[in-house]
């Protein structure tokens, strides 16, 4: 139920309406009674001031009605004190490396800014103040996206735990756009060049070229790459079996998981590359790892960058900045223009949707000189 009296200041004169609603009290017994008082000065005369008591009684009937009220005592808690109680359920069922972001974007980032904000008072408004927070670090767009989903885990957690109404880091407009580079501005390999590449790092360190070579005639991510095991190789049916990858790490060292797509796929062992997985997989047995260190551990990305000094390498190649990744875009590039259909790239890289594997296609430079080459005096009459 819900009323309306009058409120008095110190000399008990009537200044305002107080309006309250008893709510059902959680633990059982008696009613909690919630109430605001709406001030005649403020609100411009007694009548205006009922009236936004009534309108405020009659929200708060319909929040009781639908479920949907939230306790003003429970909101009394900081956005860094809700973290620490409930961190563990907030970040359950991620991956471990999304965990490790999240929990660094909650430390370095989230926290000062925003810490101290009580649940109650958080507002959209605060995540302009992060946004500008963020921007002023120079930090990427996609780094800033990080965050914010990371506080939007913590916020879609608040609603469910009935603390928040809502969580605003969902509504439209509020991620950073993200530039996509042009094709231009991502290197993309030939056969020719990955050989090369691959042979200067045997030359660093012998064999270990190799997973350069199965990255770009395969198309895996690297997180896959590194845990494949020989028994996924099928030299006869020339299909190799992608159903795990390296998730990242936690307490207890690496973490294995689904690939990315979340199931697992097959991927053609093409000719370039099938006498090289014979003989890697030649007297291994089927759970042993593909790619092994000097003392026969499995190979990581970071330890595999750091032992063959990635950096310098590429750069002396005269491809300086390339990453890893930019193998995989090289396979899709060099798969579409040896013509097989997008579908079957598709199917290759494990992409759900065919517009994210045409983003991976890239037309190298001579192919548009080609274009030109080709309709050269094709029309005389010129473009105005």
């Amino acid at each position: 139920m819900s009323s309306q009296r009058a409120y008095c200041d110190s000399r008990g004169e009537v200044v305002g309406v107080e309006a309250y609603v008893n709510i059902p009290n959680p633990s059982g017994g008696s009613y909690l009674k919630r109430k605001k008082v709406f001030r005649f000065d403020a609100y411009g005369g007694k009548r205006a001031a009922r009236g936004a008591a009534s309108e405020w009684e009659a929200e708060q009937r319909r929040l009781l009605r639908t479920g949907e009220y939230i306790d003003p005592t429970v909101q009394r808690v900081t956005l860094a004190q809700y973290w620490a109680q409930n961190c563990d359920v907030i970040l359950d069922g991620l991956r471990p490396n999304v965990r490790r972001n999240y929990v660094t974007s909650m430390r370095v980032v989230i926290g000062p800014v925003l810490g101290h904000v009580t649940l109650a008072d958080l507002k959209p408004s605060h995540l302009d103040a992060l946004k500008r927070e963020m921007r002023s670090r120079g930090m990427a767009p996609s780094t800033c996206n990080g965050v914010i989903n990371a506080l939007s885990r913590i916020l879609a957690y608040g609603v469910r735990d009935r603390r928040i109404p809502r969580n605003f880091c969902r509504d439209d407009g509020v991620r950073l756009r993200v530039p996509k580079p042009m094709a231009g501005d991502r290197t993309t390999l030939t056969p020719t060049q990955v050989e090369d590449l691959a042979a200067a790092i045997d030359a660093v360190r012998l064999g270990y070229g190799n997973p350069v070579r199965v990255a770009f005639y395969t198309g895996v991510r690297a997180e896959e790459l590194w845990a494949l095991q020989a028994g996924d190789v099928d030299l006869d049916a020339r299909r190799i079996t992608v159903r795990r990858a390296w998730t990242g790490t936690d307490e207890n060292g690496r973490v294995m998981g689904l690939p990315k797509s979340g199931s697992g796929r097959l991927v053609p062992i093409l000719t370039p590359v099938r006498d090289l997985l014979a003989r890697l997989v030649e007297g291994l047995d089927p759970e042993e790892w593909l790619f092994v260190g000097e003392r026969g551990n499995a190979l990581w990305h970071g330890n595999y960058r750091q032992r063959i000094t990635w950096t310098k390498v590429v750069a002396d190649q005269g491809f300086p900045g390339l990453r890893f990744h930019e193998l995989r875009h090289s396979c899709a590039s060099w798969l579409a223009e040896s013509g097989v259909p997008l579908t079957a790239v598709q199917a290759i890289l494990g992409h759900s949707d065919a517009r994210v594997t045409q983003l991976y296609i890239h037309t190298p430079d001579r192919l548009l000189d080609e274009a030109i080459r080709a309709t050269e005096g094709t029309n005389e009459r010129k473009a105005s």
